[in-house]
């Protein structure tokens, strides 16, 4: 889930659909994500959890925090940041969103 807009156009365009496709090849060459120092920090982030991912099943690796197997009741997602400091997995983190649409 992102959280921070795209530098490019002023963050004009927030974080459009699929501008996390580059990030997650380790490319940050793209006009919407911008080689900054954040999303350098970030394309490694997500490209090193799915190459592990694709490798043992498993997205955990030095690059991230822990991130405990995905259970229906706590609903844990990581919540990819710019900055790693920020990255962290979380229960549930939209909750409120997710509850108005199963009820729709």
């Amino acid at each position: 889930m992102w959280k921070i807009a795209s530098p490019a156009f002023n963050g004009r365009y927030g974080a459009p659909h699929g501008v996390d496709i580059g990030p997650s090849m380790n490319d940050i060459r793209n006009g919407l994500n911008g080689p900054t120092a954040e999303n350098l920090l970030l394309a490694g982030q997500l490209s090193s959890a799915w190459v592990s991912f694709a490798a043992t099943g498993n997205p955990n690796n030095p690059k991230t925090p822990q991130w405990p197997a995905y259970t229906l009741p706590a609903r844990t997602t990581m919540v990819f940041e710019g900055d790693s400091s920020r990255t962290a997995a979380q229960a549930d983190p939209r909750k409120e969103f997710r509850e108005y649409w199963a009820a729709r």
